[in-house]
């Protein structure tokens, strides 16, 4: 039985199929990704608007500063529920706008501010001010978190395959991919380990990485060369510049 859903998440009373937290489901998700990708550019091209924030958007959207992020979703709720599927979210809020449904809503808008506390309660975890819970991989995690509430649970136990294709252009004009979460996510990423929730993130070659696999999430390093961000950032077998590959 199904008592709520968002894009292709639903909270089900039945058994949740085990992970599938392999190479093809982040091959799977990374076609999502850039599928979204350009629905939202489609859907922008479409539009009657002339606004000047649909333009703008546009322009992240092909020449980058904006991201498309996909899940692959098994997590408890309490009760015997849990959530699964596969849901997609994206940093701008127009590009929601020309996708029909197809990503999240991404939760309150209190979540979204961090005036609202977010995973579990035991995680204690809210998204710092300045727009970090409006991120892609935020919006997933939030929109999870809203329907776990609805449910009369929270977020317990299970794991997340998350793909991200964020979009960033460099001095020498050109725009690359890169699919690391930015340390505000990946600070979001760490605080669901107390949720018992365990994070992997499809790499260069679309290879699924354990987020914290040494436990050291939350250990801060004097050498930011040696901090286990940095240690995600090479795991991810992205070029220090190019990121996973040129995009234009």
């Amino acid at each position: 039985m199904t008592t709520g859903n968002s894009a292709a998440m639903t909270v089900s009373v039945a058994k949740m199929a085990p992970p599938d937290i392999s190479q093809s489901k982040c091959e799977e998700l990374d076609k999502k990704n850039k599928k979204e990708r350009q629905k939202a550019i489609r859907g922008m091209e479409g539009s009657d608007s002339e606004s000047a924030a649909l333009s703008d958007a546009r322009g992240k959207a092909e020449g980058g500063g904006m991201t498309f992020s996909s899940a692959s979703i098994s997590v408890g709720v309490g009760g015997g529920k849990g959530i699964s599927g596969v849901a997609s979210g994206c940093s701008n809020a127009k590009a929601k706008e020309c996708t029909s449904g197809s990503l999240v809503e991404g939760g309150t808008s209190e979540m979204k501010t961090g005036d609202q506390k977010v995973l579990c309660p035991e995680a204690k975890y809210e998204h710092a001010a300045g727009g970090s819970g409006a991120h892609a991989e935020a919006k997933i995690v939030n929109q999870m978190t809203e329907m776990a509430n609805k449910a009369g649970g929270s977020l317990q136990g299970g794991s997340v395959l998350i793909n991200v294709d964020w979009r960033y252009k460099q001095p020498d004009g050109n725009v690359y991919e890169s699919g690391m979460p930015c340390k505000a996510c990946y600070r979001m990423m760490c605080a669901a380990k107390k949720c018992g929730i365990d994070i992997f993130l499809c790499d260069a070659n679309n290879e699924p990485q354990p987020l914290d696999p040494d436990d050291n999430c939350d250990k801060k390093s004097k050498d930011p060369a040696k901090s286990p961000y940095k240690d995600l950032d090479q795991r991810m077998k992205e070029h220090p510049y190019k990121g996973v590959r040129r995009v234009s």
